[in-house]
Order: structure tokens, then sequence, then C-alpha cells
């Protein structure tokens, strides 16, 4: 005797690949437990009477070897089929009754920083929420995610998972994740088909809610909103930024408006020391100036200084605060993070 798994299609059910000739008879609880899938449930039927072994279904008294055997699994498995439709719907119906009335559902075991209480409501963990608030700090000090996954792996910091390794793509979520700030943008995804399970993003076919302030926020919505603006300007840039200086991808060659990287030279001895070029400089070998790290930083420190001097008291989020038009400058246009270098 063999033991089928149920499932919607008949590809997921693995062990039917096992049958052996010398099964005499292969019996199944019922027609749903073989498939819900009319198509499959034939095809599954037909390989196995193909090795000259009967099927035999339980529930519904149906033997294939017989004449009828194929009619009545054929009208049965369309009403198990017509049967999963109705519970898929059901179910969407239920779920998005539920987004509409603002009801969140927490990913705990995927989610930095909260757990579920004894109440069933969010509570925050703190080391773990000082975790996601490095992250965010390390990305608006110039970190990439490779950058920040690497810190956390060099200080054994777990993922939210418990593993030890880290993923970009893990930090981007973090990093993306609206629910960090306390909203949650709800039906992201959504089922295209009840036999495949096929997931699909969300892009306009069914309607998406956003619930404010839902829950418990780890991440200060200013800080969030400045991440968000920070990703965007990195990928309007569309070069490479790197995270190995304070100064990186804010440097701007006044020629091409490429950006400056640091390069070493004389690596190797004690006369070793740092200076920025443009990473253009040798395509159109153009004469551009090669600052060094020390040069850079006294004339940032000066040009700060400057500004601080002139406007003694600055309003956050004003439009000439340097936090938040630093990282939200429209593309093309200098920002108070840019030094524009040309006449050195």
């Amino acid at each position: 005797m063999h033991r089928s798994i149920a499932g919607f299609s008949f590809f997921d059910t693995k062990s039917f690949e096992s049958v052996k000739t010398c099964v005499v008879c292969t019996v199944t609880k019922s027609v749903s437990r073989l498939a819900r899938n009319a198509v499959d449930s034939l095809a599954a039927v037909r390989k196995i009477k193909g090795k000259g072994v009967e099927v035999y279904f339980q529930k519904e008294n149906i033997y294939m070897l017989d004449s009828k055997g194929e009619l009545l699994i054929t009208i049965m498995s369309s009403l198990a089929q017509k049967e999963s439709r109705s519970i898929l719907e059901n179910v969407t119906w239920g779920c998005c009754k539920r987004f509409a009335d603002g009801k969140v559902s927490m990913p705990y075991k995927n989610f930095l920083g909260c757990r579920k209480g004894a109440n069933g409501k969010m509570e925050i963990v703190p080391e773990e929420a000082e975790v996601a608030r490095r992250i965010y700090r390390l990305l608006l000090e110039g970190q990439t995610p490779y950058g920040i996954k690497r810190i956390l792996e060099t200080n054994h910091i777990p993922t939210p998972t418990g593993k030890q390794t880290w993923q970009t793509a893990t930090i981007l979520s973090i990093l993306t994740n609206e629910k960090y700030k306390g909203d949650a943008l709800l039906q992201k995804t959504f089922c295209t088909d009840f036999l495949t399970k096929k997931m699909k993003g969300n892009e306009g076919e069914v309607p998406q809610y956003y619930a404010e302030s839902s829950h418990l926020a780890i991440i200060e919505p200013e800080v969030f909103g400045m991440a968000q603006d920070e990703l965007a300007r990195r990928k309007r840039a569309g070069r490479s930024h790197y995270g190995t200086s304070c100064f990186a991808g804010k440097i701007v060659c006044g020629c091409c408006d490429g950006l400056y990287g640091s390069k070493a030279r004389h690596s190797t001895d004690k006369c070793r020391r740092v200076i920025w070029q443009c990473n253009g400089k040798f395509k159109g070998k153009r004469d551009t100036p090669h600052p060094t790290e020390e040069a850079i930083q006294r004339k940032f420190l000066a040009a700060f200084n400057e500004m601080l001097e002139s406007d003694h008291a600055i309003p956050r989020n004003s439009p000439r605060d340097p936090l938040s038009q630093g990282l939200s400058a429209p593309m093309g246009q200098k920002t108070p993070y840019q030094l524009c270098i040309k006449n050195w």
C-alpha cells in the first residue's frame, strides 16, 4: 500500500514517484487528498494505472480500473478544486477586511527589536532595538549596506532569525520597512493563482492600506525619513557608493561632475598618504586637483564654521538645515554635504 500526501498539485506530491510495479493497489482517503486540481488528479491516476496498479478512493468508493472511474474522479476533482477556490476567496476577503480595519499582524520571528508580549501585544526588546537604531545610524554616517553587514558580523551581532551571517538584503529590508517607525503598509503582495499559490508584489492590482501609528516605533519617523532620502539620493546618483570615509560620495569634480575617490600614495612605506582625485581623471586626461585628506578636512571645517557663524540658529527641517537638505537635494545640485572641487 502506498500513502499519498494531500496537496493542491500532483507535482508537489513527490512520493508518487516511488510507486513500483510490485504494488497491487494504491489506497487514497479521498480525491481531495490526492490533488485539488482536476488536471493533476487525472495525470497522477493515469500514470499509476499505466503501471497496472489499481487506485482506490475510500470516501467516494471509486476504483480507477473500473470503466466509470475516470469520469467520477473528473467530477470529484472539479468539485474539490471549486471548494479550494471558495476557501481561498473567503480567506482573502477576511484578510482584506482586517487590512481595511487597520489591524496589523507583526512578523515577530523576522523582525528586529520586538517580540509578542504576554498579553498578545507588541513589546520592545531593548538590545535588538539598539541594533536596529545602529543600522540606521551607520547608513546616515555614510556606510553602505555591505559595510553595515561587515560591522555587525565583526561584532558578532545575530540576525533577526538568530544567524551569525547577515545578508545585504536583510539590511535593506530593515532600512526600508516602515514598520520600524510605527506605521504599516498592508497588502504588499497578493496571491495570483489559488492552485500554484504564487505571490506577486502589489502594483495597484488590489487595494493597499496604510496604517499610521499602528504599533510602537523603534526608529524615530524623522530618522526613518532621512534614511529613505539617503537611499534615494544614492540611487539617483547612479554611481557606486563607498562608505570607507565620511567624505565618500560627497566630493564632486567641478569639471565633469564625477565623484572623487580616495587613493593611497606610497602605501607600503613610511611616506604613505591618502589623496583624493576624480574617478574619471584618466578617462578624459583632465588635469584635476588631487588634495590630501587633511586639506579636505581643513576646507570642510572652515566652510562649516563659516556657516555656523553666519547662521547662529538654524531651525531643524528648515530649508537651510544641512541635515535635511544635504540628504534630499535634487539630482544635479550640490548639497551642503558635497564639496565641489575645481579651483582648489
